[in-house]
């Protein structure tokens, strides 16, 4: 076998190992992200509906009774 052939497959190799790691790593990343993005989103809808509820239950409600 060439040297050459083997510098060639080595590089391979190393390139295709740290490809692998790095499109592994961004989608964790990703993934952690949109999770994070999911919750602050469910929190604001959560604290739409309770103030919805609070405006009926204390203001509304009081003022028809």
């Amino acid at each position: 076998m060439k040297i050459s052939t083997r510098l060639f497959l080595v590089i391979s190799a190393g390139y295709l190992i740290v490809a692998a790691a790095l499109v592994t790593m961004i989608n964790y990343e990703m993934r952690e992200q949109a999770f994070l993005e999911a919750e602050s989103k469910a929190r604001l809808i959560l604290d739409h509906n309770l103030a919805t509820h609070t405006y009926f239950s204390q203001q509304l409600k009081p003022k028809l009774f």
